[in-house]
């Protein structure tokens, strides 16, 4: 017999004993639920043979059905607690962390390679298990096997917002383990931008002005000239080319994760921004604008407003290249014009957006606070901390430009000090020098 009673229904109700027909003596439990009044009974054994026994055996049989339902109630509690607070384990929760997260897939991509790392190690590690040195260890094995601060500082961060999800949202531990002193990842150590000097500025753009049209050409001209990053470039279309006020509305990107390509939003809200067209790549713009059209015009009938959604680095049917092919295609144009950066490494394609934004910089003489809007960056901070010594010649022509600045200025009160003392020298004064010794004792 299935029974729906409570422990305390059963426990206020009223027993009663009685004959039941077989001539034997039944128990009844009479009790209230939902506001009605139902029965649970038993008819005893023969072996009951005294109202007396029945009443004896109607106390036990109470108790019985306490702890019974007593019982299912707890099991109803745990199960229900499981639910909502399920034990989990560090690497599954991490995982569960991530199905959850807003990011897009190619964030979600790079948060599962540290999950592999996370899983590695904290496999079988209950989540209120995981102690700051047990995290302590991880980081360490990893340093050991030759991961870079950079790879470890990514993955520590995933667990960290892991576990600082568990403490604030779930509340399925007090406190975050990563936020202790010993649990703290590496410092990131800084690595300078690998930008095209002067020199090899001036091959790469005469390359591109004067070769003819291939979209991994054309992307290279477009970054190169407004520090657009390759995912932007890919994602321009050319409803955000306005032509007629020279100016590139970035407000669509493409990027990538396992097994292709897809679009979304840039970056950060600081990179959806508007950036001046340079004349030498507006006048590339133009003359791929009018091909293009042509070849549209060729296969199909159509309109400026569906022209207008086609890719700048893309086909006219509609598709956008793939910014891992171009990628790729940029690789073989830097080793045909042998192209070095400034720390001495053949220059991946986005060292063209440091390209430009080392040259506004450092040659431009252009503010930072300019220059880290057109680059789309949100903090002027980040600006700095990257770019601040990225041309191993802008230190040099800074202190030549001090140098400079300094020279003038002590000619100038040179000048000064000679004009005074010949005035001094007619009125028949004596005007004191310096000695080094102004304040002393």
């Amino acid at each position: 017999m299935e029974y729906t009673f409570t422990a305390e229904q059963i426990a206020d109700g009223r027993g009663t004993v009685s004959r039941h027909s077989n001539g034997n003596w039944r128990v009844r439990i009479s009790y209230y639920q939902n506001g009605k009044r139902r029965n649970v009974s038993q008819v005893c054994s023969e072996k009951i043979r005294t109202e007396a026994q029945a009443r004896r055996f109607l106390s036990s049989w109470q108790r019985q059905l306490i702890s019974v339902a007593q019982e299912r109630e707890a099991a109803a509690r745990a199960e229900a607690e499981a639910i909502r607070h399920p034990r989990w384990t560090v690497p599954d929760y991490v995982e569960h962390v991530i199905e959850m997260s807003p990011a897009n897939p190619t964030t979600k991509d790079h948060y599962r390679t540290c999950l592999n790392r996370i899983r590695s190690r904290f496999d079988k590690i209950a989540l209120e298990e995981l102690s700051p040195d047990m995290i302590a260890d991880w980081m360490g094995g990893m340093e050991n096997r030759g991961l870079s601060p950079s790879t470890i500082i990514h993955t520590h961060a995933l667990l960290s917002q892991a576990m600082r999800y568990a403490v604030e949202e779930d509340e399925l531990i007090s406190r975050n383990p990563c936020k202790k002193r010993a649990a703290r990842p590496p410092r990131r150590t800084h690595k300078e931008p690998n930008a095209l000097g002067a020199s090899e500025r001036g091959r790469l753009l005469d390359y591109l002005e004067t070769a003819s049209y291939r979209p991994v050409r054309l992307a290279a001209y477009i970054s190169i000239l407004t520090s657009m990053r390759l995912g932007e470039v890919c994602g321009l279309r050319w409803k955000d080319v306005d032509m007629e006020r020279g100016v590139i509305h970035v407000r669509n990107a493409v990027g990538i994760k396992k097994g292709g390509s897809y679009q979304k939003e840039p970056k950060t809200g600081a990179s959806i921004r508007d950036i001046p067209v340079p004349s030498q790549l507006f006048n590339a713009l133009k003359s791929r604008r009018a091909d293009m059209w042509q070849e549209r015009i060729a296969i199909t009938q159509t309109t400026t407003e569906a022209f207008g959604e086609l890719f700048v680095i893309g086909d006219t049917s509609g598709n956008y290249a793939n910014p891992s092919t171009i990628s790729k295609e940029w690789g073989a144009v830097a080793n045909t014009l042998e192209l070095v950066g400034t720390q001495g490494r053949k220059p991946t394609f986005h060292d063209l957006r440091h390209t430009f934004i080392t040259a506004a910089l450092t040659d431009a003489n252009a503010d930072v606070k300019t220059v880290a809007s057109m680059a789309g960056y949100s903090k002027v901070s980040h600006t700095l901390d990257i770019y601040a010594s990225a041309d191993p010649d802008a230190k040099a022509r800074l202190a030549a430009k001090i140098d400079e600045v300094l020279r003038a200025e002590r000619e100038a009160a040179r000048r000064k000090r000679e004009e005074e003392e010949k005035k001094a020298a007619r009125r028949g004064t004596i005007v004191p020098l310096a000695t080094g010794t102004e304040g002393g004792r």
